[in-house]
């Protein structure tokens, strides 16, 4: 064994040995697009949560994807929350669905960006409402996943926030109280948007890592991106914290400013 490769196992020894001191965990976890080649990664991540007893996991899904929807046969008997913009849904049975995925998600004009397939296909209506018989919750991901900070209209704001969830509700028929702010950084939200979110939903999540245990605030969920390419040691680091300490000042800002 190369002296690199014992010097990368010790650190990876005495950085679980200090994770394993932090105690059990509460995190959240984000998904987007579940590819037909991940359905296999994602359901062997699932079954290392299942027999993780320091991690204690919630499932989430942003933007509303086909493939989110496809997924929830690997979730088995665990329950997600699905978090959508009403404005991808309503384009699953058309073609207007590629030019929204483009400039509303991807944000970019190159249409030559991105190879469209059915990954990144919009769900359907019919899609949330067996999700929602199956027991699984639907939140807002506002109406067209816009920076909330970029918006400087109070109307506008409103339309984006409130109305995306009454829409869902009239919809689905069911209560809307989880909302999920698109792009999650601490540059996508301001003070002005926390204040409508607070009048309209019970929860609001992040896209900023961190251990939500001990965390009262409710709209300050910290979430973990998760990519299922990398290997299960790697994810396990994410879970445990390993770069918690790399979000400490974003996470202190979005609490000060969601007060």
């Amino acid at each position: 064994m190369t002296y690199r490769a014992l010097l990368k196992r010790y650190l990876w020894r005495m950085t679980a040995q200090l994770l394993a001191k932090k105690g059990p965990q509460q995190r959240v976890i984000i998904f987007h697009d579940i590819h037909a080649f991940q359905e296999t990664l994602l359901r062997n991540f699932l079954s290392f949560l299942d027999v993780s007893t320091a991690i204690q996991t919630t499932i989430t899904f942003d933007d509303g994807f086909h493939s989110s929807y496809r997924a929830i046969q690997a979730l088995k008997n665990r329950k997600a929350i699905f978090f959508v913009s009403p404005e991808f849904i309503n384009r699953a049975h058309t073609d207007r669905w590629q030019e929204f995925f483009h400039y509303n998600l991807l944000r970019t004009e190159d249409l030559r960006q991105y190879e469209l397939e059915r990954a990144v296909r919009p769900a359907s209506w019919d899609d949330l409402r067996t999700l929602v018989k199956l027991g699984h919750a639907i939140g807002s991901h506002t109406m067209t996943h816009t920076r909330l900070s970029k918006i400087r209209s109070q109307k506008e704001l409103e339309y984006e926030i409130i109305g995306s969830g009454d829409l869902i509700e009239d919809m689905l028929q069911v209560k809307v109280d989880h909302f999920a702010y698109p792009f999650g950084d601490i540059d996508s939200i301001d003070e002005r948007a926390y204040k409508i979110i607070k009048r309209r939903y019970r929860t609001c999540f992040t896209g900023i890592r961190g251990n939500n245990i001990g965390n009262e605030n409710k709209y300050t969920q910290w979430r973990d991106p998760i990519d299922l390419g990398c290997p299960i040691k790697y994810q396990e680091f994410l879970l445990q914290g390993g770069f918690d300490w790399y979000y400490t000042s974003q996470r202190s800002r979005l609490a000060a400013l969601s007060q």
